[in-house]
């Protein structure tokens, strides 16, 4: 089923993003091969030995976002845990900044602090692309605002434009 995921992820950066090969990198609680649970350490030996994508092998946790891979391979326990703490940390460091650039007065800092909560609103971002499917779906957070639906119903209008990775998609579930 990871390795399916692994295609599906390859697939969209492909269709969507024009990544020829993208760098496919498996999340585990370390890089070493033999770090993970069971299904990572069968998981990562199917990618390894799959010649159709370039597998960069296990991604830690503190690197999940870093840029190091294009598709990130996991569990949907596992990356939603990713995005959540991803998501609150996030928050918790703008709040931070804003409340010292609040305190100190500091007009740069609080034009960063407006630039950060504008690239990191969740709201614009719309949804997560549910992969495998005929039709395009995305997944909105379960808190989603009038925001978000407006993001998420841009984000299908422009994947239909475009046919983008679903029009006939191969690993399309029947």
């Amino acid at each position: 089923m990871l390795v399916h995921f692994a295609h599906l992820g390859n697939d969209l950066m492909r269709q969507m993003y024009g990544i020829g090969q993208s760098r496919i990198g498996l999340l585990s609680n370390g890089a070493e091969p033999a770090k993970g649970n069971r299904l990572v350490k069968e998981t990562h030996a199917l990618l390894r030995a799959d010649n159709e994508l370039y597998f960069i092998g296990n991604i830690e946790g503190s690197n999940a976002l870093s840029g190091v891979c294009d598709v990130l391979v996991c569990d949907g326990f596992a990356g939603n845990q990713v995005l959540k703490v991803t998501e609150g940390t996030a928050r918790r460091i703008i709040k931070d900044i804003s409340e010292y650039a609040q305190k100190s007065g500091n007009a740069e800092i609080k034009k960063l602090c407006k630039h950060l909560a504008s690239a990191y609103d969740i709201s614009s971002l719309g949804g997560a692309i549910v992969l495998g499917t005929r039709k395009p779906i995305i997944k909105a957070h379960g808190n989603a605002t009038e925001k978000t639906i407006v993001s998420v119903t841009k984000m299908l209008l422009n994947m239909a434009n475009h046919k983008t990775a679903f029009d006939g998609y191969k690993g399309a579930e029947q």
